[in-house]
Formats: C-alpha cells, sequence, structure tokens
C-alpha cells in the first residue's frame, strides 16, 4: 500500500498516522486507549484535520491531544478547517479548547479568515467560543483600528452585524480593564449588557476588579452584573480577586450585591476563606456578614419548604376529620 508521504509505521506515531489514513476509528481507539503522550498524537491529530474527520479529531482531543497544533505555515488547525469551511470540524475543535484567537505565521485570525469566506455560521461560532473582533487587522496590539472597520463593512449586512455587536459587547470588558469610566458608562447605557466574556475568559466585573476600579466595579453592579459570573474556565471569581488585591471598597460592594462567600476559585479556597487568611478585620467582616445573609436565607428557604410541604397534610388530616 502505497502512503501520501512516507512515514514510520513501527513507531507509535506512525501506528496512530495509519489509523487516521488507513484503518480507522476502531484501531485508532485501541491506540488511544494505550495512552500515547501529547507531543506523539501531533502529527495525526493533524492528519485528521486535514482530512475532514471530525470523528477522529475528536477522539485525539478527547485523549489530550494539543487543540491549537499548528500545521507548517498553514497556521492553527482551527484556522485550516475555517479556511476549508468544516462547520463541523471547526465545532469539534472550540468544544475541544482550541484558541478562537490564535493567528497564523501572516497574522491572520480564524474570525477574519470566516469573515473573508463570507461564512456567518463559522463567524458567529468563532464570536460565541470568544473570538475577538477587535483583532481582525494585522496586528498584534488588540486595538480596534480603522483597517478593522472597514473589513467588517465589507461583509455582508449580517456578518457586519454579528461583528459589530460583538465588538460592543467586547468594548465592555476592555474599558473595564483600562478604568474607562465614562466609556464604559456610555455603553452600558445604550442597554448592553454588563455580563460577558472578553477573548481571555474574564467578566467585566473581573476585569474592573484587576484593573483596581472600585467605582467600575460599582457601575457594573448597578447594571445588574453578575457578582457570581466566574471567568470562562471558571477558576476566578471577582470576590475572591478583590481580597487578592486587598480592594477593600470592591469587597464591599461585592459582598453587599450578594457575591457568594462559599463558592470555591481554582486554589479550592471559598471567599470567606481568603478573608480569613488577610488577617484584616476590614476585609473579613463585610465577607462574614455576607455569610451570616446567605445561612439566613438557606434557614428562611428550608422554613419555606417545610411550611409547603406540610399544609397539604394539615388540610388532608382536616377533611378527614369532618367526615367523621
Amino acid at each position: 500500500m502505497t502512503l501520501p508521504d512516507a512515514f514510520n509505521t513501527d513507531t507509535p506515531a506512525g501506528q496512530l498516522r495509519l489509523a487516521v489514513r488507513v484503518e480507522g476509528t476502531e484501531r485508532l481507539e485501541a491506540l488511544l486507549a494505550l495512552k500515547p503522550d501529547r507531543a506523539m498524537m501531533t502529527k495525526p491529530m493533524q492528519d485528521a484535520v486535514a482530512s475532514g474527520r471530525a470523528d477522529l479529531a475528536e477522539l485525539f482531543l478527547k485523549a489530550g491531544a494539543n487543540p491549537d497544533a499548528t500545521r507548517n505555515a498553514k497556521g492553527s488547525l482551527l484556522l485550516q478547517a475555517v479556511v476549508a469551511r468544516d462547520e463541523k470540524m471547526v465545532a469539534v475543535l472550540l468544544a475541544g479548547g482550541a484558541n478562537p484567537n490564535k493567528r497564523d505565521v501572516t497574522q491572520i485570525t480564524p474570525l477574519r479568515a470566516a469573515m473573508s469566506a463570507q461564512n456567518l455560521t463559522l463567524v458567529k461560532m468563532l464570536l460565541a467560543a470568544g473570538a475577538d473582533p477587535y483583532a481582525l487587522s494585522l496586528t498584534r496590539d488588540g486595538k480596534r483600528t480603522d483597517q478593522d472597520r472597514d473589513f467588517a463593512q465589507m461583509q455582508t449586512p449580517e456578518i457586519a452585524g454579528a461583528v459589530e455587536t460583538e465588538a460592543e459587547r467586547f468594548a465592555i470588558n476592555k474599558f473595564a480593564l483600562a478604568g474607562d469610566y465614562d466609556a464604559l458608562e456610555e455603553l452600558l447605557k445604550r442597554g448592553l449588557p454588563p455580563d460577558s466574556h472578553d477573548h481571555s475568559g474574564s467578566t467585566a466585573l473581573i476585569n474592573a476588579v484587576t484593573s483596581g476600579s472600585p467605582k467600575i466595579v460599582k457601575l457594573l453592579l448597578s447594571c445588574k452584573a453578575n457578582p457570581n459570573l466566574a471567568s470562562r474556565d471558571g477558576t476566578e471569581l471577582p470576590l475572591h480577586e478583590a481580597l487578592k488585591k486587598r480592594d477593600l471598597r470592591s469587597v464591599i460592594a461585592l459582598a453587599q450585591a450578594g457575591a457568594r462567600s462559599d463558592v470555591p476559585d481554582a486554589s479550592g479556597k471559598t471567599a470567606l476563606q481568603l478573608a480569613e487568611e488577610t488577617k484584616s478585620y476590614d476585609l473579613l467582616e463585610p465577607v462574614r456578614k455576607q455569610r451570616a445573609r446567605e445561612v439566613n436565607e438557606f434557614v428562611s428557604s428550608m422554613t419555606h419548604t417545610t411550611r409547603t410541604v406540610s399544609a397539604p397534610n394539615v388540610a388532608t388530616f382536616r377533611k378527614k376529620g369532618a367526615t367523621r
């Protein structure tokens, strides 16, 4: 049997490539069950993407393959799938953790490639996964340039609208991180939602805490930002970050807005535990008060549930007594 390009089928990586190109799913599953290391799966994974085998790519990702591997000068696997307009493959790669903002050697992003292909479905998929609409131009500075706007306006109305809407939503996170109160307030007055994740996975509240802007924290909370919305990967929470920075005004604002004191972050510590570790009465007191409110709410809800469950039984008892 002649293969498209030569590789050693006696090596584990070669056997994986042979399974992808010739032998199929059952053989690949058996090889992946042997737990090959991540580097060994890179080229076979690239073969799966190049051949449009989303089912095999999914198997590799579940086995721990790198979703952001590159294929020579062709860019990331995600970019290749976008260029091929392979919506199923794009969905598999994004679900497997592929970075929607990874550029190729010419600085093209998957989102720009999807827009160039005039593919609204891919554009929406990438935006939903966190593709940054501020990074369309061939620059790395992350700023929204005139070229970005011009490029977006060259698209169909549907694509241009989707990108511009997402750009405004991203702007909330960017202004929160930059500490730009006036610009952020203007967007919020227009009704843009305060809760969203930027391309790094942070929320506007987390960005406001990171920038050391308690005034912006209060602004976002006044517009109903969720004080318990974690970063996309679940490792960061606004109250935890405020405690780590010892930002008293943000801690008070978040606790009063209902930020949970009993939810652990990536380290496994709750906000109450972090507050206790600061050994600061000022930081601990608002978190303790919030914990007391949580306990009272729980007791109240349990009392209400008990009454709700007991009420029909009392009514039934009375009804039976009346018929005797």
